[in-house]
């Protein structure tokens, strides 16, 4: 995506400049053709995969505990409150976009611990 992006993906979306995103909100992504298309999927694989990469040199994944949803918790306040990546959280958890968590719900934690570096 080049300058510009933004504009055209407000006005896909009947947006305002002032209009918030949030998480797990869904976009409509003003692509025309197949050449966008696959471009911007190539794009989006290598810019997850880094992240990935980044995380895996850091931390090391030693187990997984649950933890169960309290009242105001949503997908981003828990991946923040136990400091796992929304992207692993969701790994743990397929089903995590299909539907809104609910007071009680028993989310799959990993255990996440610092690699010692050299």
């Amino acid at each position: 995506m080049s300058i510009g992006w933004a504009t055209k993906i407000r006005k896909a979306n009947r947006m305002s400049i002032d209009d918030d995103i949030v998480v797990g909100q869904k976009l409509i992504l003003p692509i025309d053709n197949t050449e966008e298309k696959k471009k911007f999927e190539d794009e989006r694989i290598r810019y997850h995969l880094t992240i990935e990469e980044g995380f895996r040199e850091k931390y090391a994944i030693t187990g997984n505990s649950t933890y169960r949803v309290q009242r105001g918790d949503n997908y981003w306040s828990i991946s923040k409150k136990l400091q796992v990546p929304l992207w692993l959280l969701s790994r743990y958890n397929p089903d995590l976009y299909k539907e809104p968590i609910k007071l009680g719900d028993v989310l799959n934690v990993p255990d996440i611990e610092p690699i010692e570096q050299p």
